[in-house]
């Protein structure tokens, strides 16, 4: 039997559709309706139903798709551990929020690597419903999603139709980051009406929500607002627009002075913070090295507040 061919049926049950299947394995949809349907008669059995709404799996085809994707997922492992041998590269993949906490223990865990050895890694910052389809479809190792507590048994349900495992890192209360020189420097915990007119500094993707249409809309209240899509920009704009603020997860002292900030306490909701992984992949010696350097960087955090 050819493996491909359970390649392409996960990839049309995934997407419940022959010509986004098609679409996303750039291939032909009449090569890919052919090599479905020699599956089939190979295996003796109708893997989907056909309808002018699309493919479904018949109870033969779930029994066959949970071997299926089992097989691929050893073969993966396979070759990932032949690649490991034949390069001694040092293979490591990750998708995280734009955060930097996250990205500093990124960094102490990748200053731990032999810089005499090949290097194979990445890191991917971008929104927690991208990191869940990038883990979900093999692009990265790990992810790290992070989401409003409020919105966790909905994206846990979510997290399970994708076939992801998680791990809880830990919880938190937003903060607000000012420059040193701004109005509200002496008040040591400010509520909502202390930003009342105000311009918030946003990340983009800053609070997404685990729907991929936008059923739950996102809305702190803001009405003067300018979005920067990475951490730098958003700090240089504190430090440089005058009254300007940005909610953010608690940040280092060395953040802090770099950018001439100051971090103030902030009655908001509880967020959480989320490891993620295929289901059935069991963490290495390294994933758990990289987890370690994340608990570090979030402590020292921790202790820069007190």
């Amino acid at each position: 039997m050819n493996t491909l061919y359970l390649k392409y049926a996960v990839e049309v049950e995934r997407t419940g559709s022959i010509s986004q299947a098609a679409e996303n394995l750039f291939m032909a949809q009449p090569n890919l309706s052919k090599a479905i349907k020699e599956l089939e008669t190979d295996l003796g059995i109708a893997i989907f139903e056909r309808s002018s709404r699309g493919v479904h799996l018949t109870p033969k085809g779930r029994e066959f798709l949970n071997y299926a994707e089992n097989i691929l997922e050893q073969l993966d492992k396979m070759e990932k551990l032949s690649k490991e041998s034949e390069s001694a590269s040092q293979i490591f993949s990750v998708s995280i929020p734009r955060d930097s906490c996250i990205l500093d223990g990124t960094a102490r865990f990748f200053s731990g690597f032999d810089i005499e050895k090949e290097i194979d890694a990445a890191v991917c910052e971008t929104s927690s419903i991208q990191t869940i389809s990038n883990v979900s479809e093999g692009k990265f190792r790990l992810g790290i999603i992070r989401y409003r507590i409020s919105f966790e048994n909905c994206l846990l349900d979510y997290i399970a139709e994708k076939k992801l495992e998680t791990m809880p890192l830990w919880e938190y209360k937003n903060v607000i980051l000012i420059s040193q020189d701004h109005f509200l420097k002496e008040k040591e915990t400010l509520c909502r009406s202390d930003l009342d007119g105000l311009i918030e500094i946003s990340y983009g993707y800053s609070t997404p929500t685990y729907l991929s249409v936008g059923k739950v809309q996102a809305d702190n209240g803001a009405r003067r607002r300018i979005v920067a899509y990475d951490r730098s920009s958003c700090f240089e704009l504190l430090s440089e627009v005058r009254g300007t603020y940005t909610r953010s997860s608690p940040v280092s002292e060395k953040i802090l002075k770099r950018y001439s900030l100051l971090q103030r306490e902030f009655m908001d909701e509880i967020y959480a913070d989320r490891l993620v992984f295929r289901k059935g992949y069991k963490l290495s010696e390294t994933d758990k090295l990289f987890i370690e350097n994340i608990y570090s960087a979030k402590i020292d955090v921790e202790n820069s507040k007190k």
